[in-house]
């Protein structure tokens, strides 16, 4: 993990909840959408890391898994200068750790700033619509599919064994997406990165579909 020529830097700031709320607020005024995407995908990257098990001491997020968490929300963002003023000017994160390979990141007071994202993905959290809405789109496991249509994406051809695979998807599960993904959108202020990802993997579909 190139230990040795990372860069320790800031200690973390202690920042009431209700200083955080304040703050956020504060950075989605003069940031907008693209801060507000920043901010979620951030959290969305520490969960991410925690749900793979791949704990470290170099803080909660990285750059690398702050990116996947961007294009899953539907990309176009470079989340640079929002980090920046999200340390800098607004004290949300701190840098942690610095190489010529990694950035981490972590979060001034996590407590507030998971309440405040639970707030934000849990509107409507007891609606037994909703409840139904996420067991569906759970049991799609859309992330092993994203993650596998994105692997295959990236190559120039593929095998008769991937093409089998792909029309398989095409047939078999790929109208359930469809399905899911139209549901959902009506309630897209709670499942804005659910949208997004099931798009994305129509879209994976489709581009794919031109190498069969």
């Amino acid at each position: 993990m190139d230990r040795g020529k990372g860069v320790q830097l800031s200690e973390n700031i202690n920042v009431t909840s209700i200083g955080v709320q304040e703050l956020i607020d504060d950075f989605f005024a003069r940031y907008g959408e693209k801060g507000r995407a920043v901010l979620l995908a951030a959290v969305e990257a520490m969960i991410e890391i925690q749900r793979r098990n791949e704990y470290t001491r170099l803080g909660d997020f990285d750059y690398k898994t702050l990116k996947e968490m961007l294009e899953r929300l539907g990309g176009g963002v470079n989340p640079t200068n929002y980090l920046r003023a999200l340390e800098r000017e607004y004290g949300i994160v701190n840098q942690t750790y610095r190489s010529t390979r990694q950035q981490w990141w972590s979060f001034a007071n996590k407590e507030a700033i998971l309440s405040w994202y639970e707030r934000q993905v849990g509107k409507h959290s007891d609606d037994p619509v909703v409840k139904v809405l996420v067991v569906k789109y759970r049991v799609l496991k859309p992330e092993e599919k994203l993650s596998r249509l994105e692997a295959l994406s990236r190559k120039p051809s593929l095998s008769l064994v991937e093409q089998k695979e792909i029309m398989d998807f095409v047939f078999n599960e790929l109208d359930k997406v469809l399905l899911v993904l139209n549901e959902i959108k009506k309630y897209g202020d709670v499942f804005r990165n659910e949208v997004n990802v099931l798009s994305r993997i129509i879209d994976l579909a489709y581009q794919l579909s031109s190498k069969i």
